[in-house]
């Protein structure tokens, strides 16, 4: 949202402006005001553990170019003021909050309590310094740093703004879980390889000690062969990871990092130790992640890694927190100093506002166009149908017009897709009133009829539905249930048809009854699956376990309550979408 309202999105200059204000504390002070190129920091209380500070802008939102009626001319105060509070954090190395008790407590310089030993200062310098003081030089690099960011193409900014996020929260973590901070701050660098680098691993890259283990059997095999293994190893999804993490940290890592940037460090990171440190810290990252395994404890201990970047051990080097958080620092910084920048970005801003959600739309505002309708289509239709017809709704759209189009592309229809429409033609005329049924439908279900004795999702589901198919079905229960497998497995899949859970339902209490004279385990089977499939439904779980212990056919015109009510035509809906 603060990208949003620097403009650089807006096509034109009438724009909705309102001058907005919030307070944010801070444990660093600076007497003067901090213009950024979207935010103004002004102190308003400078003195003492936590400072004041006011922050004013611009909201802005461009205007639509033509009215329709409604207006958004102003949203998202609160996300573009902690997305400024996590550039403040980052950029001037200091804690920021909305919250002065938070500032306070994290900053505070003895533990609160005879059971805590550490504190958030132990672990990393400067963050949590009291009586800190900004410079002019950092408040220029502060500045210079939200331009860049602000500048950065969406994509990349969506991603840098989530990793601020992360930095920051990792940072407050210290005074809960080091553990978590820990790997909160791994995830910051992990996010960008991942997003912006497309690092293919080698077999040199490969685990040390196996790499040498297995070249030693590799001897012993053809070339081709050991080339081959090799191939298959190397895309292991975990040495593609550490290795993206680690390359891309120290492709971004510049020379004063080692230098310069060193100085104040008792025991700073070296460059030739780097890439096993930051493969150590990769690791314990995902033990934690896995199995909750925590790093190692000498990590934890204040007195051991305060102001020290590693803690070796057996001859390896260790990342400590504040060695991590200065690390995970400096990519961030360059990375962003070093990304392209654009001025003037075409996006489709208003779908990023805050609280704006995807949603799907009902199928009574889509299912009866026939603008772009393919065959293709058919698998939505029928399944939003039965969403409709499952619904309190009575009133069902005029799909006389669809099911016509249907009837002309039938013959070019494949059978799955006959079926579809078949089923959708029958559902459609067996529910809504006779005078709105279609012309000549008797004609086409009777022509046609035969397609149910196929053995489908398609057709289950319309005969597990208490209505006249008028058609002998002599399907054998092991087919069923191999069909109804196949659909569990791709009913996930959007390409593929997705009944209501009522639909479901039904079917498996069909199977059960039919069950019922010939093997009472497999109705019970059945029957647990209806049960496990209408988990929120009391009333239906309670008849179905029920028959369940006497073993009974279970009615189902019980569960369709409102099937039996004669739906009536409702006005096809308008929409400026068409949904396919």
């Amino acid at each position: 949202m603060l990208q949003i309202i620097s403009g650089k999105f807006y096509e034109h200059d009438d724009r909705y402006k309102h001058e907005c204000k919030g307070i944010i504390y801070s444990n660093i002070a600076w007497s003067s005001k901090i213009e950024t190129c979207v935010i103004t920091l002004e102190p308003a209380d400078v003195y003492g553990h936590t400072s004041g500070y006011v922050m004013s802008y611009i909201n802005q939102l461009e205007k639509e170019k033509e009215f329709n009626g409604f207006a958004l001319v102003k949203t998202g105060d609160e996300e573009i003021q902690k997305q400024f509070k996590y550039l403040c954090t980052f950029g001037l190395n200091a804690i920021f909050d909305a919250d002065r008790s938070v500032v306070y407590k994290m900053c505070r310089t003895t533990p609160i309590s005879a059971h805590e030993h550490n504190i958030p200062s132990g672990y990393v310098n400067r963050y949590f310094d009291v009586n800190l003081h900004a410079t002019q030089r950092e408040a220029d690099e502060f500045i210079s740093f939200v331009s860049d960011v602000i500048g950065l193409p969406r994509k990349a900014y969506n991603v840098i703004i989530s990793c601020l996020g992360a930095f920051e929260a990792a940072l407050k973590l210290l005074d809960d879980d080091l553990n978590l901070a820990y790997s909160m701050m791994i995830y910051c660098a992990e996010t960008l390889s991942q997003n912006f680098d497309n690092y293919v691993p080698v077999w040199e890259d490969y685990f040390q000690n196996q790499k040498t283990a297995l070249e030693k059997k590799f001897e012993s095999i053809e070339i081709e062969k050991a080339d081959a293994i090799k191939a298959i190893l190397v895309k292991n999804e975990h040495l593609k990871l550490t290795r993206r993490f680690v390359n891309f940290i120290n492709s971004h890592l510049d020379d004063e990092f080692f230098v310069s940037d060193a100085y104040s460090i008792n025991r700073a990171i070296n460059k030739d130790e780097l890439e096993k440190a930051l493969i150590n810290a990769y690791n314990m990252r995902s033990r934690y992640a896995h199995s909750l395994e925590p790093i190692m404890k000498q990590l934890t201990d204040s007195r051991i890694v305060k102001n020290n970047d590693v803690f070796e051990f057996n001859h390896e080097p260790f990342l400590t927190f504040g060695g991590l958080t200065r690390i995970i620092r400096r990519v961030i910084w360059n990375f962003v100093n070093q990304y392209q920048k654009v001025e003037v970005e075409r996006i489709n801003w208003r779908n990023e506002l805050p609280g704006i959600l995807q949603l799907e739309m009902a199928p009574q505002c889509w299912i009866w166009q026939t603008d772009g309708f393919t065959i293709e289509h058919i698998t939505k239709r029928l399944e939003g149908f039965y969403k409709l017809i499952v619904s309190e709704n009575i009133q069902i759209p005029d799909l006389r017009p669809l099911l016509e189009r249907c009837r002309e592309l039938y013959k070019s229809a494949n059978s799955e897709q006959k079926n579809q429409i078949f089923c959708l033609y029958k559902l459609y005329n067996t529910f809504i009133r006779e005078e709105d049924r279609s012309i000549g439908y008797h004609e086409f279900i009777e022509e046609n009829k035969t397609i149910l004795t196929v053995c489908s999702i398609y057709n289950i589901a319309i005969i597990s539905l208490p209505i006249n198919i008028e058609v002998d079905i002599s399907w054998e229960g092991d087919d069923c249930a191999k069909v109804l497998e196949s659909y569990n497995r791709k009913k996930l899949n959007n390409k593929c048809i997705k009944l209501p859970s009522k639909i479901e339902t039904a079917i498996y209490l069909n199977m059960a009854n039919s069950c019922r004279e010939e093997n009472s385990e497999k109705q019970k089977e059945w029957l647990r699956r209806a049960l496990f499939n209408s988990a929120g439904n009391k009333e239906l779980q309670d008849k179905i376990l029920e028959c369940i212990n006497t073993l009974e056919n279970f009615d189902i015109k019980t569960i369709f309550s409102n099937l039996f009510s004669t739906k009536t035509l409702g006005n096809n809906k308008s929409t400026n979408e068409t949904v396919n």
